[in-house]
Formats: structure tokens, C-alpha cells, sequence
């Protein structure tokens, strides 16, 4: 029984572990997604609208691969 519970708590532990790391990386999303916000209101041209839009694209690759 005891083994048992160490075995659980490791589990626990690393699941916590992996939950903090998936937080800190939605965190950064977050701030690259206000920048972008920014940077969307800011653009003139099109080479910036070009710019931010590649910056959209590449934001929203990165989400969808942490979700995964």
C-alpha cells in the first residue's frame, strides 16, 4: 500500500509539474497575443499588415501545438 502511494504522489507531482509549465507557456502567449493586438492597430502599410499577419499565423501554430 505504501508503494502505492509513493507511485500516486510521483504522479501528481508530474502532472503538476507539466500543468505549471503548460500555464507559464499560455502566459506567454497571452503577452505575444497583446503585442500583436498592438501591433495590428499600428500597421500602415502593407509590408506591417504582412508582417502581423505572419505573426498571427506563427502565434496561432504555436498555440495549436501545445494544446496537442
Amino acid at each position: 500500500m505504501a508503494i502505492r502511494t509513493i507511485l500516486l504522489r510521483k504522479k501528481l507531482a508530474d502532472k503538476r509539474a507539466e500543468q505549471e509549465k503548460l500555464r507559464s507557456q499560455m502566459k506567454g502567449f497571452k503577452t505575444r497575443e497583446d503585442e500583436i493586438a498592438q501591433q495590428i492597430q499600428e500597421a500602415t502599410t502593407e509590408e506591417e499588415k504582412a508582417a502581423v499577419e505572419a505573426a498571427v499565423e506563427e502565434l496561432e501554430t504555436s498555440q495549436a501545438t501545445v494544446k496537442e
